[in-house]
């Protein structure tokens, strides 16, 4: 499953689709969790491997939610190396002011942003942001990998979503359509689109 980063730690090995091997998490603290797609790369002929890292500022609780993006880390492993990242999020008061959300933000930021690296191209997840087809992902993962941009990360906000530091640090703000979706749903959805992209990308049928 790859060599963890420092600061990042296992949540748990991937089984037929699921999370298994998951110990108790102690009290919450700014680490990262993540799990990451046992793949052995792209098997698009003469495209760079991609190397995806989904990153979200809080946990996904839901157990039909983790499941789901875990199935779809396992389906993505033969195309590419994707890594889901779960790092620390801040409470927020109800009646909370603009003030302390933006503060929130920031923090959450400065998490996320630690698991941007060097030479990283950066989406940022933004409803205000681009809108795709799968068509159109598809032919701009395959346009990022030959371009020598085939280290990809998707940043997802937390529940005030992404700080001005996430938004103009970005290459590109992607939107998955002017619908309003709890931002635990993004890490599944986001997964299946790129699933869907790379089997566009490879002329394959898409396993349902």
């Amino acid at each position: 499953m790859g060599v963890m980063q420092p600061g990042v730690m296992r949540i748990g090995r991937l089984e037929r689709g699921r999370l298994t091997g998951a110990r108790r998490q102690p009290k919450p603290t700014s680490r990262a969790e993540s799990v990451t797609s046992g793949g052995v790369g792209s098997r698009w002929e003469g495209v760079p491997i991609l190397r995806i890292r989904v990153v979200i500022a809080g946990k996904v609780r839901e157990r039909y939610l983790r499941e789901g993006a875990a199935e779809y880390l396992k389906r993505l492993g033969p195309y590419a190396k994707v890594e889901f990242v779960e790092v620390q999020d801040e409470p927020v008061p109800e009646r909370a002011s603009e003030k302390h959300l933006a503060s929130v933000r920031d923090v959450e930021a400065e998490r996320i942003l630690r698991a941007v690296r060097d030479g990283d191209y950066l989406v940022a997840m933004d409803i205000r942001g681009k809108q795709m087809s799968s068509e159109d992902l598809s032919r701009w993962l395959q346009e990022r990998s030959l371009s020598g941009d085939s280290s990809l990360v998707f940043a997802i906000g937390g529940t005030t979503g992404l700080s001005d530091a996430v938004l103009t640090k970005a290459r590109l703000r992607l939107s998955m359509g002017p619908m309003t979706f709890p931002h635990q749903f993004m890490p599944l959805l986001l997964l299946e689109q790129l699933y869907r992209a790379v089997k566009i990308g490879e002329g394959e049928p898409y396993h349902r």
